[in-house]
């Protein structure tokens, strides 16, 4: 843990996180049927000073990004790595993704933060290298190859809107 590292933590909240569902919702008075899909919800922290205190533990001064508009929170708090790879803070339940944040290597290819459905699931992009990138599904990070120009992504507005670092 340096400073200038960007955690990501993302959950799925709503109904039916692992497929689209016809939901009826009501517009303009009249009923319909639409197509939903799982609502996912984002949270950053950019690291502005990392203190280690033990074998896998950080006491951290960060910004804090939950908001496109809104201006980051500063917190100081312990991180720990868990076992399978992820940052957990106690009294937490989910867990922060490190992002390998590279220069933009190709515009085909989804970027860090994003989503991609596999084999029905959706999965994390932690990490994008040439023709391969890193997932996170099923609780564990993956390296996969991956043919530029035929992933389809939904990119996270939360990264996307993070003022560059000075």
């Amino acid at each position: 843990m340096k400073k200038g590292d960007v955690l990501l933590k993302k959950w799925c909240f709503g109904i039916s996180y692992k497929k689209i569902y016809d939901r009826v919702e009501v517009h303009n008075g009249e009923a319909s049927v639409v197509m939903s899909y799982p609502k996912y919800r984002s949270i950053a922290l950019r690291v502005l000073s990392a203190t280690k205190k033990g074998k896998n533990s950080w006491e951290i001064e960060a910004e804090q990004f939950a908001s496109i508009t809104a201006k980051p929170k500063k917190i100081k708090t312990v991180i720990k790595k868990a076992k399978n790879g992820q940052f957990v803070i106690d009294g937490q339940k989910k867990g922060y993704h490190k992002l390998d944040v590279p220069p933009v290597l190709n515009d085909n290819m989804p970027p860090v933060g994003s989503l991609v459905t596999l084999n029905k699931r959706h999965a994390l992009v932690t990490g994008v290298g040439r023709n391969e990138m890193t997932i996170f599904l099923d609780g564990k990070y993956l390296t996969v190859s991956a043919k530029p120009g035929t992933i389809k992504w939904r990119k996270d507005n939360i990264i996307a809107s993070m003022p560059v670092a000075s």
